[in-house]
């Protein structure tokens, strides 16, 4: 029996793995926290919606906890986001003294963030930024043994390409019952990777209610899911495809590849679009240039102008988000070095003269 794409985006020992993805990803991505993290100080938004959050590596959650933002955090890794939530709170101050973000006096109803939140410690030489509760875990990042997510942040387990990943993932597995070649596999993938392309499944927020979205290191991931899940589960059926074929049929599985990643980046950028408040911004990152193996050199990443394009269609570009040095930077996550470009989206239609 194949696996099923609910399935095969359950991931196995997943506290584990995702302790593991803080452990050893959370520094690599602190440039994009900065980058959050100034435009939350600048802009102060209400209402703040993460799309692709994941363990938040990318997030600045204590920021936004601070000036009250009303926080969405959208992934399709069943708790993702509450694991990373975890993992934000718990910092020093400069005395080496715990201090809780969901603990801050000023946030206003603790209890709302954490359900065992229990009061704040008044003995002498106790620490004072942490509940009498708290009780620090041996794992990096540390995070607190009593820590029970309350109703705040806001938390969904869906699909930031306007549902199109997961509705081609499942229709796959009916189509697969019809195919008996892996040139077959092929040429349906293709075909229903175009016909599923048009519908759009809105995610669970209401539509302009989004002061800022951030979009970080998301749409570099769709090169690979759902096409990772199509090919796994025709493999299943078929078996691995041999060296000799796969290299003949190399141009056909580009070919689906690449339509997914234009349906998955269509539906993401419509979804931003919709969600986004008319004054609203969207921080937009995402690699552009990879480095050159054994070289200085770089090349263009595969998809970045239609990331472009498609963005263009919906938005405007701001260039005033970072200093002119600040806008693309070195980026290495497990893999070759790449540059990471960040820009800031609004909305077409807010005021901008067209043109511009």
């Amino acid at each position: 029996m194949t696996i099923t794409w609910d399935e095969y985006l359950t991931v196995p020992n997943a506290e584990s793995k995702y302790l593991e993805c803080a452990a050893v990803c959370r520094s690599t991505f602190a440039q994009q926290r900065q980058n959050i993290a100034r435009l939350v100080e600048s802009r102060r938004p209400k209402s703040v919606v993460c799309l692709g959050a994941g363990v938040l590596n990318d997030i600045p959650y204590p920021e936004l906890v601070r000036i009250s933002a009303k926080v969405h955090l959208v992934d399709w890794l069943r708790n993702s986001c509450e694991t990373g939530v975890a993992l934000s709170l718990i910092h020093e101050d400069e005395n080496c003294n715990p201090t809780c973000v969901d603990c801050d006096p000023q946030i206003g109803s603790p209890q709302e963030y954490c359900e065992n939140f229990s009061g704040f410690v008044g003995a002498e030489n106790a620490p004072t930024g942490v509940c009498s509760r708290f009780e620090p875990t041996d794992s990096q990042p540390v995070s607190c043994r009593e820590f029970v997510q309350g109703k705040f942040p806001l938390i969904f387990c869906e699909d930031v390409s306007g549902g199109y990943s997961g509705r081609f993932a499942k229709r796959w597995s009916r189509e697969l019952q019809k195919v008996s070649s892996w040139k077959q596999v092929f040429a349906r993938g293709d075909k229903l990777a175009r016909r599923v392309e048009s519908s759009q499944q809105q995610l669970s927020i209401p539509s302009h209610a989004a002061d800022l979205v951030t979009s970080s290191m998301v749409v570099t991931q769709f090169d690979h899911e759902p096409y990772g899940f199509f090919f796994a589960q025709s493999a299943e059926k078929l078996g691995p495809i041999d060296q000799a074929e796969a290299k003949q049929l190399q141009p056909a599985a580009q070919a689906v590849q690449d339509m997914l990643f234009s349906g998955q980046l269509r539906g993401h950028f419509a979804e931003i679009a919709r969600i986004l408040a008319p004054e609203g911004v969207c921080y937009l990152s995402f690699e552009m240039f990879h480095q050159v193996p054994n070289s200085s050199r770089l090349h263009l990443v595969q998809g970045v102008p239609e990331i472009l394009t498609m963005a263009g269609e919906h938005f405007y570009f701001d260039e005033n988000l970072l200093p002119g040095e600040e806008w693309m930077k070195p980026f290495r996550n497990r893999g070759e070095p790449s540059l990471v470009a960040s820009l800031l989206l609004h909305p077409k239609g807010d005021g901008i003269p067209a043109g511009r």
